[in-house]
Formats: C-alpha cells, structure tokens, sequence
C-alpha cells in the first residue's frame, strides 16, 4: 500500500500516478457499492426494531456526525494544503448536510421532502458517478466522500423503510422553491470565485451530464439535466401514488 499520495488532491493541482487512481465500475468500485448496500440494508432492519426516541436519537447523532465530518474534511484539507473554494459546502451533496441537521432537530414537510427528492437521488448518482476518480484509491478522499454519501443516502431510506417518510409529490413545490435562491448564490459564486458547486459550469466526469454536454452543448446541458431531474422525480413518486390509491381503495372498501 502507497500511502505517499494519501492527502494528495488533484482539484488543487497535485500529482497522482494514474496506476494509484481508479475507474467507475472497477472491481474496488464495485465492491464499495455492495459493502453501502449491505450496511445501509443492515442498518434499515436494525433502525426498525428500535422505539421512535432511539430512532430519533440515531437521526440526530448522525446528522452531527455529518457536520463534524465536513469540519474535519476541511480542518484536514487546510492543514495539508490543499483546501479551496470547491470545499464550501454549497455542493448538493454538502448542502444536504444541513436538511439534513434541520429535519433531525426541526422535521418538517420541507426538509422531510427534500432528503427523498433531493438527497435520494443526490447520493446514489454520488456513489454510482463519484467524480473523484483522479485522487489515489487509497487517500483522504476517497475515503471520506464514501463515508460522506453512504450516509447522506442511508439517512432518507432509513425514514422510509420505516414508514416515517411518505413521499408527497404535493410538496415537492416547496422544496423547489427553497433551493432556487441556494441555487442562484451557487450560480453566482460560480461566476465570481470560478468554482463550479452544483455542476452549473461543467458537468461531474463520468456522469450522464456529460452525454447531456456532448448532445446539448454548455449551458444546454443545464436544461437538459433539469429534463432528466424531472423524469426521475416522476419514477420515484409514481410509484408511491399508485401504493397510496390503492391503500385507499382498499379502506373504502373496507
């Protein structure tokens, strides 16, 4: 094991061999992806045999240790130098952190929404299309981004395995709505410091925004992926409809 380019980072300008780095869907890749899957399904039959309060418990601890996670990300990243504007959390994901805090203090339709609409998807397209592929495969990074959407991820098909989060297209407006102005401060930093939070000047490496870039062209991308988001929220809501009329038939005949 190398442990020579451990802290390096490419997104700062470091070095790392391409035999160190990794590929999407290698064979460690896909390993990663199956040990999430089974600690996530682990987690999900052990969060329900606890009471509300314990759940609860596990809900805030969590989003703490989320939020120290981010500290210490970036506590680490300025001691080794390589800290940047890109670590401000103001990437889908890291934003996520605090909807997520939000909800495990002060849950509400909101936030509850948004970790199903926007943090479910978030963190399986993280996992499945990590754009952190040019760092060491044995490094800082690879490590705490894993960790970072395995839990981002785990949080939402927690609530809902349990039955404590029911997916409501009807508030999906106000979700929208709330991150139009997060998006618009992202947009504009973008412009001003040449970040790129939220992929709004190019597309994640290795993700479907980039064949949405090759087919539509930069801006067309956005609005193409804006496309895509809405065909996804459609599966993952209609589903959940036809289980709630069902549900309702079934009372009404009853």
């Amino acid at each position: 094991m190398d442990f020579k380019y451990f802290f390096v980072s490419p997104d700062s300008g470091g070095y790392v061999p391409k035999e160190l780095t990794w590929r999407l869907f290698d064979i460690g890749h896909i390993l990663t992806l199956i040990c999430v899957a089974f600690l996530i399904i682990y987690m999900c039959k052990k969060f329900t045999l606890w009471d509300l309060k314990k759940q609860d418990s596990f809900i805030k601890k969590i989003a703490v240790f989320m939020l120290v996670q981010e500290i210490f990300k970036n506590i680490v990243h300025y001691l080794t130098g390589v800290l940047i504007y890109e670590d401000i959390p103001l990437h889908l994901c890291r934003f996520s952190i605090f909807m997520t805090l939000w909800y495990a203090f002060k849950p509400n339709k909101l936030n509850k929404e948004y970790l199903y609409a926007f943090s479910l998807p978030a963190g399986i397209a993280a996992l499945l299309f990590a754009d952190w592929t040019d760092f060491a495969r044995i490094s800082f990074t690879n490590i705490d981004s894993t960790i970072f959407h395995m839990i981002l991820l785990m949080v939402p098909v927690l609530l809902i395995y349990s039955g404590r989060l029911k997916p409501n297209y009807k508030n999906l407006n106000k979700c929208i709505m709330f991150m139009f102005p997060v998006g618009f401060i992202a947009f504009r930093l973008n412009k001003i410091i040449g970040t790129n939070f939220m992929f709004l000047n190019t597309p994640s490496p290795g993700s479907p925004l980039v064949l949405l870039e090759n087919l539509f062209g930069s801006p067309g991308y956005i609005f193409a992926g804006i496309c895509l988001i809405l065909i996804i929220w459609i599966l993952m809501y209609i589903p959940w409809e036809i289980k709630y009329k069902k549900e309702s038939a079934i009372e009404q005949l009853v």
